[in-house]
């Protein structure tokens, strides 16, 4: 039996039904649960709320337009402080942007000189210098309704307005970024919700009483993904977040190299606070299925491991074991597990696209999810290295998703991906390990896509 083979085709499929199979997990166990799929905070007196927007080499245009939109959705229920780590100049550039459209009373300006701590330590002097009762952090892109404010306003202790993306530039990789984003938000935090699941915090939307932000110590300036980080440490208090039942509006990556960075850093920061902080969901007071559950989100970042492992293993394989004939019995088996699960996620798919009210998604699904899957075969090996740098306690900066379409050029992944695995599936032809040509055929296929159809983002 050709053992290596076998390995490396399970450890592909493992890695690939991972996310599958936990999605899949949760939709059928909220189908049969049903209820709401928020909770909503009536009934609680309205309380002051300080909107954060932390900013480094942010388009001034769309911070600026986003600093308004705050003040004016907040305006007689809180104040925005923006904290701007750019140079001086950058920083009164943004004052008389905000100026010539109407400077709001409620918002201010800080130019944060010599900062240290990065975001996290911009989140910081925010709090410290805000006056709310509440305080919710929010990105430069990012639009809160008045509708949103008024419901946080009223949280207990920590309530999390989910993520709904908007077009910008409507490129081919945003398009599928924004479908994956939305199917994440409405499996991960609305059907989760219905289970009485452990929600984490998002980086952006999440409303918390400053006594409970205090009591932590307020944010690690040695975290990169700090929502995981505090969702860790919630759970260790057994306080629990709740989900709003309105949405706040993200972007989302506009071109695979923005992907490549938004999912590098998330990964990185997930598999870090896991590396470093289980133990905090191991021992919280949560039940025992929801501690399993709050450990397996933020291990997600092993299925790129796990997945690029396999295709590591692969090239040995073809070298080893050769003449392996398509209908190879661990190839079939394997195929066909794929084959099942895929389809059964296609059909959540499916249900969400029809429950979400995008008319893109539901007419082009087949499309988006394709685009997204070429997209993630691309970066799986940048995602992967950075999950074992985050589990190896390697040191790594924060890099801010860029929020702009560059050039028109070919993406560089893109041809390093082509070149990489055509070279796998050169050699897998040549020792005639077919299962494994098939597989590496798959990858070429995807980074060609990526070359011709994500220029630019396509």
């Amino acid at each position: 039996m050709a053992w290596l083979t076998t390995l490396a085709l399970a450890l592909v499929a493992a890695g690939l039904l991972w996310g599958s199979s936990y999605s899949l997990a949760i939709y059928v166990a909220s189908s049969r649960r049903g209820g709401d799929a928020a909770s909503s905070s009536r009934g609680r007196a309205p309380r002051f709320i300080s909107i954060i927007v932390p900013a480094r080499g942010e388009p001034l245009r769309m911070l600026s337009s986003t600093l308004l939109a705050a003040s004016s959705s907040c305006s007689g229920l809180g104040e925005v402080i923006a904290v701007i780590d750019d140079p001086l100049p950058r920083v009164l550039e943004l004052a008389r942007e905000v100026g010539s459209r109407g400077f709001p009373g409620n918002l201010v300006v800080v130019a944060r000189l010599w900062g240290s701590g990065g975001r996290n330590g911009a989140m910081n002097d925010g709090v410290r210098l805000s006056r709310g009762d509440l305080v919710m952090v929010i990105d430069a892109d990012v639009r809160v309704s008045r509708e949103v404010i008024e419901e946080a306003s009223r949280c207990e202790d920590v309530c999390v307005a989910p993520w709904r993306s908007y077009a910008v530039y409507n490129t081919r990789a945003e398009q599928a970024t924004r479908f994956a984003t939305d199917l994440g938000t409405w499996i991960f935090y609305v059907l989760k919700h219905r289970l009485g699941l452990f929600i984490y915090p998002l980086g952006a939307g999440t409303a918390i009483d400053r006594g409970v932000i205090e009591g932590i110590g307020l944010w690690r300036t040695d975290v990169i993904q700090d929502d995981i980080w505090l969702g860790t440490q919630l759970a260790s208090r057994g306080i629990k977040p709740r989900v709003l039942p309105r949405f706040i509006e993200v972007t989302t990556p506009p071109t695979l190299e923005a992907a490549a960075i938004q999912l590098s850093r998330w990964s990185y920061g997930a598999s870090d606070v896991l590396r470093r902080f289980w133990r905090c969901v191991a021992r919280s007071p949560l039940r025992a299925v929801e501690k399993a559950e709050a450990l397996l989100y933020i291990a997600q970042p092993l299925q790129s491991v796990i997945a690029t492992a396999g295709l590591v293993i692969g090239v040995a394989a073809a070298v080893l074991e050769r003449g392996i004939p398509l209908l190879y019995p661990g190839f079939i088996c394997v195929a066909m597990v794929f084959a099942a699960v895929s389809a059964a996620y296609s059909y959540i798919a499916r249900v969400f696209a029809e429950s979400w009210g995008e008319r893109l998604y539901v007419e082009k699904m087949p499309f988006l999810m394709g685009r997204y899957s070429a997209l993630m075969a691309v970066i799986s090996p940048i995602l992967a290295a950075s999950t074992i740098s985050g589990l190896l306690g390697l040191r790594a900066r924060y890099r801010v998703t860029p929020k702009e379409v560059g050039s028109r050029e070919v993406p560089r992944l893109a041809i390093a991906s082509t070149v990489a695995w055509g070279a796998c599936l050169a050699l897998s032809i040549a020792t005639g390990n077919v299962p494994m040509a098939l597989t590496y055929l798959a990858m070429v296929a995807a980074g060609i896509y990526c070359c011709t159809r994500f220029r630019g983002g396509g």
